[in-house]
C-alpha cells in the first residue's frame, strides 16, 4: 500500500506541475500562482490507497461513490485539490486493474482451498461460485 500511495503522490504532484507550466490558457492548465500553493500529499495518498482497495477487493460501490465525490468536489470547487486527488485516484486505478491481470482472484483459479487462503482466516471461509468472500459462522 505505501508503494501505491507514493505513486499516487508522485502522480500527483508531477501532474500539478505540468498543470502550473501548461498555464491558464489550456483547457488542462493552471495560473502560475498554484505552483507556489502546498500539495495535498496526505489526502491524495489516501484516496488513492482507497481507490485501490476498491478494485482489488471488488467494491464496485465504494469505488464509484468515491470517485463521484472526487469528480464532484473538481466540478463545484475547480481547485489544484481536486485535480490531484483524480490524478491520484487514476494512478491507483491503473495500478489496481494491473495487479487484477496479473494476480486473478482465487474463485477463477479452482479450488476452494484457494478460494479462502487470501483471507488468512482459516475455516471462515466457504467456497462459493459467485464471491471468494462469502463467510460463515465458525463450527463450534
Amino acid at each position: 500500500m505505501l508503494l501505491v500511495g507514493n505513486l499516487a503522490n508522485a502522480a500527483a504532484t508531477a501532474g500539478a506541475r505540468a498543470m502550473a507550466w501548461l498555464g491558464p490558457h489550456t483547457p488542462l492548465g493552471t495560473s502560475a500562482d498554484v505552483a507556489r500553493q502546498l500539495d495535498t500529499g496526505p489526502s491524495v495518498f489516501v484516496t488513492a490507497v482507497l481507490m485501490y482497495l476498491t478494485i482489488v477487493h471488488r467494491a464496485p460501490v465504494v469505488a464509484s461513490l468515491t470517485a463521484l465525490v472526487i469528480i464532484g468536489e473538481v466540478a463545484i470547487t475547480p481547485n489544484l485539490a481536486g485535480r490531484e486527488h483524480l490524478i491520484g485516484r487514476a494512478t491507483a486505478a491503473i495500478l489496481a486493474l494491473t495487479a487484477r491481470l496479473a494476480h486473478p482472484p482465487a474463485s477463477s483459479i479452482g479450488s476452494p482451498s484457494r478460494q479462502c487462503s487470501s483471507l488468512h482466516i482459516p475455516g471462515r471461509c466457504v467456497a462459493a461460485q459467485h464471491s471468494p468472500l462469502t463467510w460463515t459462522a465458525p463450527s463450534s
